[in-house]
């Protein structure tokens, strides 16, 4: 059995990652962190009623997190989730980050993207990109595994067969996305209330997404050329 900490698990991120978990044959979940709920069990704050409801949340020390398991899930902000990554591995844990801090092999890339200074591009060259469907062998070896964004996994995972074999044309690629509000995380903001995204659907981010650099960077990986992709995400209630 694989036991597994779950840093920052108080997100939609962490508590689907458990609530899937919660069925897995070989993952158990031994540690859960959040500092603001810390000494509290997942059924006191979420009420939850499943395999896991007696797990309390722990402050984020990795020293002695890294005593209790052998893999480390980052569902923090990306920034944050480079520092924890390297102290993770640092003490022979392995890591699955589910922020942007590792998917780019480009790191000026990452840091035009997101406005965030890298501290440790090595780590971004030893990074496996998690679309398990392509770099399934990759993943089996790996020791930090970075977890697509999800407008890209919906993206990629059709587009690379087609790039890869030169089926379709490639200048531009066009790609129209629709996501629900979930994506914008648990923060309460006006954008994202019921009364405005009910009965709606609208852009957003036209041509400024951060997704959309990622997306470029994996399918040119499979193109004998450099890829442009005209992205268009979109907002709906779902």
């Amino acid at each position: 059995m694989i036991k597994a900490a779950v840093i920052g698990a108080t997100g939609y991120t962490g508590l689907e990652l458990i609530r899937l978990s919660e069925n897995h044959p070989y993952l158990e979940i031994s540690v859960i962190t959040s500092r603001e709920k810390s000494g509290k069990s997942l059924k006191e704050v979420f009420s939850w009623n499943g395999k896991y409801a007696e797990l309390m949340f722990e402050e984020p020390n990795v020293k002695k997190i890294a005593e209790k398991v052998q893999v480390a899930f980052l569902c923090v902000p990306s920034g944050k989730a480079q520092e924890m990554a390297y102290a993770f591995l640092q003490k022979g844990v392995k890591v699955i980050d589910f922020s942007a801090d590792f998917r780019f092999k480009n790191v000026q890339l990452y840091e035009s993207t997101y406005y965030i200074k890298h501290n440790y591009p090595e780590l971004c060259k030893k990074a496996v990109y998690g679309l398990t469907e392509i770099f399934r062998k990759e993943i089996e070896k790996a020791e930090l595994i970075a977890n697509p964004g999800c407008y890209p996994t919906s993206a990629l995972l059709p587009l690379i067969p087609l790039v890869k074999e030169n089926l379709i044309e490639k200048e531009p690629i066009i790609i129209d996305s629709k996501s629900g509000t979930s994506g914008a995380g648990r923060k309460a903001e006006n954008y994202y209330s019921f009364c405005e995204v009910n009965e709606d659907f609208k852009a957003y981010k036209i041509a400024e997404h951060r997704h959309n650099p990622e997306i470029e960077e994996k399918l040119s990986f499979f193109s004998d050329t450099e890829i442009r992709a005209i992205f268009t995400p979109h907002l709906l209630l779902m």
